[in-house]
């Protein structure tokens, strides 16, 4: 049976952490920044993003010169520390520019808008269950019903679903259109694929 590692030695005395999100993000690209930086292939690879392999290059030997390898050395290393669902966002990719900016992209915290913060107090009325304070923060800002109130994406149906109150569910999805339904978190999930997550099949979604 394979056991899942939560690091990888790029040598015997540098362990990193393998990417599995944007939890761990920030602390992976530090190492493997630093990692990258001691091996000369951050500043013209990965911070400026020179030397790339271009479509085909990969098969033709005259090709592989002094900077398509370095940039495949630095890919190599970005490619060993990621976790299977890091990995899938750059499997196809040849360019170690092209992957840290993809990875950057998906996991980095500070690309989540702070915004969510100006629904703090519909957040917590749906939090609490208090359906009346939710329907008078929707109905003075009708657009917060499809907006990110929290810092990990979630949309204040998310937030209803997991907490499992029902009468709040109803009142969301009544003001919501169908393509609001579809709104992914910061991980990937629905309020649907939440509420099957958290086993509430009690709930409706219309």
């Amino acid at each position: 049976m394979e056991t899942k590692s939560s690091t990888t030695a790029f040598s015997a005395d540098v362990p990193v952490p393998k990417l599995h999100d944007k939890r761990n993000y920030a602390e992976w690209a530090i190492r493997v920044r630093t990692y990258l930086k001691s091996r000369d292939l951050w500043e013209d690879i990965i911070n400026v993003g020179k030397n790339a392999a271009t479509s085909g290059q990969e098969d033709d030997e005259d090709a592989i010169n002094v900077p398509i390898r370095r940039n495949y050395m630095a890919l190599h290393a970005i490619q060993m520390s990621c976790g299977p669902d890091a990995f899938s966002e750059i499997r196809t990719v040849c360019s170690a520019h092209t992957a840290w900016q993809t990875l950057k992209k998906k996991y980095d915290k500070g690309n989540i808008d702070n915004s969510y913060l100006n629904f703090a107090d519909l957040y917590k009325a749906v939090l609490r269950g208090n359906r009346a304070a939710a329907e008078e923060f929707l109905d003075s800002q009708p657009e917060a019903v499809r907006k990110a109130i929290t810092d990990k994406g979630e949309t204040a149906l998310h937030i209803a679903v997991t907490a499992g109150h029902d009468g709040i569910v109803k009142e969301l999805v009544d003001r919501m259109t169908k393509e609001d339904l579809g709104i992914e978190d910061g991980d990937g999930c629905t309020a649907l694929m939440k509420a099957v997550e958290y086993g509430r099949s009690e709930l409706k979604f219309g």
